[in-house]
């Protein structure tokens, strides 16, 4: 079952029903944005994140992708309930195998 979410601003304050440990690996994802920079010079402070909730488990997407085209999510592990980065490539290679996006 999907839940409807909600969007806010890079740096805004992020959905209070989110957990503090969760919301605390948003900011390193921030961190981590604004430290590669984005694609042909875009500014992450103007991106957005997209919150969706699949099977009553969170899902924070950032719609940036930074200069070394990678776009991040930020979810709960399945099993430990922990937070967990996922990075994937925003452009993957034509002819190699889409896995999925990896765990950072």
């Amino acid at each position: 079952m999907i839940q409807l979410g909600t969007r806010w601003a890079f740096r805004a304050t992020p959905p209070s029903r989110l957990s503090p440990e969760l919301i605390g690996t948003i900011g390193e994802v921030e961190d981590l944005v604004l430290a590669e920079g984005g694609e042909a010079g875009s500014d992450p402070r103007e991106a957005m994140w997209t919150l969706t909730w699949l099977e009553g488990k969170p899902f924070a997407a950032l719609e940036f992708s930074t200069a070394a085209g990678v776009e991040y999510t930020v979810t709960v592990h399945p099993t430990t309930g922990a937070p967990e980065i996922l990075a994937s490539d925003s452009e993957p290679e034509s002819d190699d195998w889409d896995h999925g996006p990896s765990r950072v």
